[in-house]
């Protein structure tokens, strides 16, 4: 993540390839839709590309990737349909 800090969008995207799967498996499995997981999670992504100037290592990337998701994530109202939940985005959240 220090790489990708200062600048370095390959570090950046290896970042990503290695943590994008999980993330959307846990979006995944709080939503129940696919799609809408899809777009969380780039939405997180480009949370954490924005900030990457500014991170600081005091814990581990992961640590601070999953506080990043779940911030994103309480951030979106659930609202029960069927077997399904239905999100109703807040309006920070962009996609």
């Amino acid at each position: 993540m220090l790489r990708a800090g200062s600048g370095d969008t390959g570090a950046f995207r290896l970042l990503m390839e290695k943590h994008q799967a999980p993330v959307m498996r846990m979006i995944y499995h709080y939503t129940g839709m696919h799609h809408e997981a899809e777009d969380l999670a780039q939405d997180i992504f480009i949370t954490i590309y924005r900030a990457a100037g500014s991170y600081a290592p005091r814990a581990q990337f992961k640590t601070w990737l999953y506080k990043v998701h779940w911030t994103r994530v309480s951030e979106i109202e659930c609202v029960s349909s069927g077997n399904h939940l239905s999100m109703k985005q807040h309006p920070s959240v962009t996609t």
